[in-house]
């Protein structure tokens, strides 16, 4: 990612900016995919956190 936001851009700098941005798009699509369905990750986290609670 930092390479990519360090690369340089001509043109004005909302142009550099968009340019930018368009370029980590599929970095953040990849991003997203590797964290998986929130939904889930939230029942996990619930229930280790009841697992947790009943060990104390």
């Amino acid at each position: 990612m930092h390479n990519i936001w360090q690369h340089p851009v001509i043109g004005t700098p909302m142009y550099s900016v968009t340019r930018k941005l368009k370029a980590l798009k599929p970095v953040f699509r990849q991003q997203r995919r590797k964290k998986g369905d929130l939904a889930m990750n939230v029942k996990l986290a619930s229930g280790f956190l009841e697992v947790a609670q009943k060990l104390l």
